[in-house]
């Protein structure tokens, strides 16, 4: 009669065959991640950051928008302080809405945003081009000019 062991040659050939079955799972997990971190996220840390950057643009000219300019001047760094100051650029202008028609990102992470100001009549009053920088994980306006 012949002896039934654990340890026969089927039992070292599974196990053989799932060990290489997991290696290579890992392998190729391995490389979609690799994929995934060289491809993909920086692509998307690119559009969160613009998208953060836009949306502090935009509560920033609502602010503007409905004058208040405490609320405005939360948002403005030294640069664009010293801009205010030398009246390159007023908080508060005769407008009803706005438009930001483009964006453009430089390598240093901060972003150029065109925007486009309109009167009650739809009549474009004015267009500049805000930069929006980061500092610290908060985004905060840089500069403002004038378009023009």
């Amino acid at each position: 009669m012949k002896e039934h062991s654990f340890f026969n040659k089927r039992a070292w050939m599974a196990l053989l065959l799932a060990i290489i079955l997991v290696v290579a799972g890992e392998l190729v997990l391995a490389w979609q991640y690799q994929r995934l971190e060289t491809e993909r996220l920086p692509r998307i840390e690119q559009e969160l950051a613009q998208r953060n950057a836009k949306d502090i643009l935009i509560v920033f000219l609502q602010a503007r928008l409905a004058e208040n300019e405490d609320r405005a001047r939360a948002f403005l760094t030294e640069v664009s302080v010293l801009e205010l100051e030398t009246n390159q650029f007023e908080l508060s202008l005769p407008f009803d809405s706005f438009e930001i028609q483009s964006t453009t990102s430089s390598d240093t992470g901060s972003f150029l945003f065109q925007t486009a100001f309109f009167d009650a009549r739809g009549i474009m009053v004015s267009l500049e081009l805000i930069e929006i920088v980061e500092i610290l994980e908060e985004y905060y306006v840089n500069s403002i000019q004038i378009a023009g």
